[in-house]
């Protein structure tokens, strides 16, 4: 049957006959919540509260977690851990600033990495078609996806328990070495890129302050040279931002 604050009082006294006798519990403004009359709450606000208790206390409340989770329609899968406070911790240059290496962080919203054990995350890349001298230098066959718009994913095996990740961007990236004797003018080759998680690995969900934009620019040189850079952006993190580049 659906929930109902009558049953959901004679679980909370099973496991605690004597709940808020004597001091104030754990579990205070998530009772006080489902206690209001008339109800005024939904199941994402009670999955909020819920994630407030540590799992310890819920061991002396089982029945009370139970009966939520049995009765409360998608309580179950909101209460699975999700990945929060996206964060680089270093954008810098590695291999003779030919490499910009991002590394970085999040947290769960439970508090406890561990209840991210069962989710795992990915990068999920997307670019435009870019300009035609450009997709003209690209490495064939292993580069043939980026000859047109497309996507691709990457990253997928990471467990999301581990809370950090590391990804590398090359500044040659899918061009071959006929890029280095580009004549015309500056051009730019754009990619968007954002970190997902999923417990399915079928259904994806962005990590939330992980999008970022990729641009690498092409720029002749005096000298029969090429300048490569490559820059990577969070779009709602601006500061967040490194640039590499190297005349060859």
């Amino acid at each position: 049957m659906p929930f109902t604050i009558l049953a959901f009082n004679q679980q909370l006294l099973l496991d605690n006959p004597t709940y808020e006798r004597f001091q104030r519990s754990d579990l205070h403004n998530l009772v006080e919540m489902l206690r209001r009359v008339p109800p005024m709450w939904t199941p994402a606000q009670v999955a909020i509260e819920m994630k407030k208790i540590s799992a310890v206390k819920w061991t002396k409340y089982a029945r009370t977690r139970a009966y939520l989770v049995r009765e409360i329609m998608g309580l179950a899968n909101l209460l699975r851990a999700v990945p929060i406070n996206f964060t680089t911790t270093g954008m810098q240059s590695e291999m003779g600033d030919t490499i910009l290496r991002h590394t970085f962080k999040w947290d769960s919203d439970t508090g406890n990495l561990a209840d991210l054990a069962n989710a795992y995350t990915r990068e999920n890349v997307t670019w435009p078609q870019w300009p035609g001298p450009l997709t003209a230098c690209i490495g064939l066959p292993h580069g043939a996806e980026y000859t047109h718009a497309g996507n691709h994913t990457g990253l997928a095996n990471n467990r999301a328990n581990v809370g950090s990740g590391r990804d590398d961007h090359s500044l040659l990236g899918p061009f071959n070495q006929t890029i280095l004797t580009y004549t015309g003018p500056t051009l730019q080759a754009p990619m968007t890129q954002v970190y997902e998680y999923s417990y399915d690995q079928v259904n994806w969900l962005p990590i939330a302050n992980s999008n970022y934009t990729i641009v690498r620019e092409v720029e002749a040189m005096p000298g029969n040279k090429v300048k490569l850079k490559l820059t990577k952006t969070n779009t709602t993190k601006p500061g967040d931002r490194f640039s590499i580049s190297k005349i060859f």
